[in-house]
């Protein structure tokens, strides 16, 4: 299960610490008017991003820059937790997307396993 540590929770910034589980993968989303900002902490996660599709990795020190109205979700595939900072700016909302709807490759084919 997820674990977040909220440091500014407000309706236009939020900072916070999450913690990922082993093997948890977040929802596809995207925000209407948030950037947000990602530094990865202790662990390696994943940053998958739609339109275009992409895949980052997040690991101690990296960082990313998501703008507002890219699909997004965060996945941890690996057997230990993984952290990151999660910096938040602007209005707050939360859109969560479909992926069939995207045509996306799903996260094991995009590792080049077979699902």
């Amino acid at each position: 299960m997820r674990k977040r540590l909220d440091y500014i929770h407000q309706n236009n910034a939020r900072v916070a610490n999450i913690e990922l589980a082993i093997d948890e993968q977040g929802s596809w989303h995207t925000h209407t008017f948030v950037t947000e900002t990602l530094y990865g902490g202790k662990g390696s996660a994943i940053l998958e991003l739609a339109l275009p599709y992409e895949r980052r990795n997040l690991t101690c020190g990296s960082s990313y820059q998501i703008p507002p109205g890219r699909p997004h979700r965060i996945i941890n595939g690996t057997d230990t937790p993984a952290s990151y900072l999660l910096i938040q700016n602007g209005l707050y909302d939360l859109v969560v997307w479909n992926v069939p709807e995207l045509d996306l490759p799903l996260h094991h084919e995009a590792q080049g396993e077979t699902p």
